[in-house]
């Protein structure tokens, strides 16, 4: 039976923030403190499943014994999805990027092939409902909208309860500093390689018309990501800082 009651650490995963190869970069640090793989979920070890409410039936059926002692969680796991897992003796951790960006990757990744056409070059109503669906996409898959709006409260909590990192400016020795002290351990994270894939050759990020066009599906999550990267480079990480950053953006 999946039981995630000895959870310690959870990385959730949003879509096309370099996740993929940091997790498993996590999961051979992991490794070295609980030495077996049934301690850690890593979709691949498991047909490439998610960690989702909905699975957890047929993960049980065909997983019983494996997933009894659930310690570590490294997958695409929408914070909403277990809010068990939202108490202060967990390491909660996610990585988030500039969203156009990652609408942009998550667009070449997935969709390209299937048109086979630069996004920029679809219609304006492709665009325009492409940008909708992915609009605001990291703020709704850590559960910080509130009736479709950036919630304030949300984020001073997410702020002080959740270790983030930002793809494009990966502070890799001051998160390992912190695994380390809350794992009451000594290991250095073997930073391989993370796929940032920042389209830095994608037309679209260079063509102001195209942003302006699209921005405002984005508009909350733009903020959010400001308020992170104010926050990440604060070395006081306290609620009085969390509060001056805040008082910018409740309006």
């Amino acid at each position: 039976m999946v039981n995630l009651s000895q959870v310690k650490f959870v990385f959730y995963h949003i879509p096309k923030c370099g996740g993929t190869s940091f997790r498993e970069i996590l999961f051979e640090y992991f490794l070295k403190i609980y030495k077996k793989e049934g301690d850690i979920y890593l979709p691949r070890l498991y047909e490439n499943i998610n960690l989702e409410r909905k699975v957890i039936d047929n993960l049980n059926s065909k997983y019983e014994k494996k997933l009894k002692n659930i310690k570590v969680i490294l997958s695409h796991t929408q914070v909403y999805e277990f809010p068990e897992l939202l108490n202060d003796k967990i390491f909660k951790f996610t990585i988030i990027r500039n969203p156009i960006d990652r609408m942009i990757s998550h667009y070449y990744f997935f969709d390209f092939k299937r048109y086979n056409l630069k996004l920029i070059d679809q219609s304006d109503e492709f665009i325009n409902n492409y940008s909708k669906v992915y609009g605001n996409f990291m703020l709704r898959y850590l559960n910080l909208l509130e009736n479709g709006k950036i919630n304030i409260d949300k984020i001073k909590i997410f702020l002080k309860n959740f270790t983030v990192l930002i793809l494009e400016d990966i502070d890799i020795d001051n998160f390992n500093k912190k695994l380390n002290i809350f794992f009451e351990v000594d290991i250095k994270l073997k930073l391989k390689y993370i796929n940032k894939n920042l389209n830095n050759k994608k037309i679209e990020l260079n063509d102001q018309n195209f942003i302006n066009k699209i921005k405002n599906y984005f508009k909350y999550d733009l903020i959010f990501y400001n308020i992170v990267k104010e926050f990440t480079k604060e070395k006081e990480k306290n609620d009085s800082t969390i509060d001056y950053i805040l008082q910018k953006y409740k309006n």
